[in-house]
């Protein structure tokens, strides 16, 4: 009666809890009716953001209201063999495997009674919300259109149709509309601008449309040289940019009907580090134009780049800014807030708590910034926190606000409510989102200070008056 003789449930170190409970209910079919009690339930959905050392436990210890053992079965290799046991043949089956030399424990938490269900985590309260279902994945999720790819697959897992929508994030419920292939969008008054991947022809298209939900009123924007993959599309004023990390492609006046593009830049400096090579085009405050490329900051002028001179200090994960100043914005790195001044030439840096490297700022209205994380939820990190500079106010949106969700993306609807992709086929809906979280002052802390202490903007105001009054 050892190990072998019982269907063992392998899972690698780090398997998420949600693939684990998917492998229980197909394996497990003669537990079905425990797998799927309400407080079994309810204890997968209050771990699910733990790692295995953490739930396999919890799940041990549940499993003993049972009277069933839950045993990890030490096999070589970077996975669990787990394998359920009636208690009642607890005794023999542990007897056997030791003269046989099988090494296993038991699952459960310590300092806990056998018997007694697992001991639950402290989440934070939820807030309420609305969600809708999304099938698919966001290749952009904002205001007012956002692009959604739909992958279907066969019995055997073979890929079998790729669909794609432009998804209207303007009404609640949000409404999906059949779209050809494409990753990545902006909008600007009444235009929106996308990149089209022809599968035939092997190249990106980027096309214009003013009612971006027909399929036949968008527009192809003529170039004299064929665009490459990953380029992205971006507003600057009038007239529109297509960047990928090293290049800069421009269609002038494109908001008034343009629709001829040429290349202006090539960038030629040095890589700076092995990833992390997102363009982006920003303003400060005083309606200034900055553009990103290949880890560099220059300035958009008279439609040209002009080299300011800084770079970015440390590998980001993933470039986003917010303005925090006539000459200054801010921007995620290695966990650090680092603010740049384009004025002075200097930067300066804040580490942050309850964030980590993986950690990206963005606007999420004209006074609060909101910082998100890629990657899986974790109860020591916030999935997010809202920031505005004015004040230095922050307040956390810890893990349990949302219930097991996380956050992908995130942005303040015109209407005043919040929209979030979860990057688990949901989209929520919350109102006043950040009146609910200021409604309990355990949400709002301070993190730690600049490393230096710049001089307030209206300083310099005053010297610029005063130099053209002498002038």
């Amino acid at each position: 009666m050892n190990y072998l003789n019982y269907k063992c449930v392998r899972i690698d170190w780090k398997g998420e809890l949600a693939d684990t409970y998917y492998l229980f209910k197909t394996d497990w079919i003669d537990k079905k009716d425990i797998l799927e009690d309400e407080k079994f339930i309810s204890l997968v959905e209050n771990y699910d953001s733990e790692v295995p050392p953490d739930y396999l436990p919890a799940l041990g210890q549940e499993f003993s209201t049972y009277n069933i053992c839950l045993y990890n079965i030490i096999e070589d290799g970077d996975h669990y063999c787990l394998v359920l046991i009636d208690e009642s043949d607890k005794e023999k089956f542990e007897k056997l495997n030791k003269s046989e030399k099988v090494d296993f424990e038991l699952l459960k938490q310590q300092r806990k009674k056998w018997g007694k269900p697992a001991t639950r985590l402290k989440l934070s309260e939820r807030i309420p919300y609305e969600k809708l279902l999304i099938e698919g994945f966001f290749w952009t999720f904002n205001y007012p259109v956002s692009i959604i790819e739909e992958r279907l697959y066969n019995e055997e897992d073979g890929l079998k149709q790729v669909n794609h929508f432009l998804l209207d994030t303007q009404l609640w419920p949000l409404k999906s509309y059949k779209s050809e292939s494409a990753f990545f969008l902006t909008t600007k008054q009444n235009y929106t601008c996308a990149i089209f991947n022809d599968e035939e022809e092997k190249k990106e298209i980027v096309k214009v449309s003013q009612s971006p939900f027909e399929l036949d009123s968008w527009t192809e924007i003529i170039f004299n040289e064929k665009i490459p993959s990953l380029t992205q599309p971006f507003w600057a004023n009038e007239d529109l940019l297509i960047m990928d990390k090293k290049n800069v492609w421009l269609v002038k006046s494109a908001l008034k009907g343009n629709k001829v593009g040429e290349k202006v830049f090539e960038a030629k400096n040095k890589r700076m580090f092995t990833q992390g090579e997102y363009p982006n085009v920003f303003n400060t405050l005083n309606g200034q134009t900055y553009i990103l490329l290949y880890f560099k900051f220059y300035k958009w002028v008279n439609q040209k780049l002009k080299n300011t001179g800084l770079s970015v200090l440390e590998h980001y994960g993933d470039f986003n800014t917010f303005p925090t100043g006539n000459f200054r914005f801010v921007y995620m790195a290695n966990g650090k807030l680092i603010e740049v001044d384009f004025r002075t030439k200097k930067t300066r840096s804040r580490q942050l708590e309850f964030i980590d490297r993986n950690s990206s700022i963005q606007i999420y209205n004209k006074d609060w910034a909101v910082i998100t994380r890629i990657g899986y939820t974790d109860k020591n990190l916030d999935i997010a926190q809202f920031w505005q500079p004015k004040t230095d106010t922050w307040i956390r949106m810890s893990l349990g606000k949302l219930g097991k969700n996380g956050i992908r993306d995130i942005f303040s609807h015109p209407k005043g409510y919040t929209l979030i992709n979860t990057n688990d086929n949901l989209v929520l809906k919350v109102d006043d989102l950040l009146g609910k979280l200021k409604s309990d002052i355990k949400n709002t802390f301070s993190q730690p200070t600049w490393d230096k202490k710049w001089k307030d903007e209206s300083q310099f105001k005053f010297w610029d008056k005063l130099k053209s009054i002498i002038n």
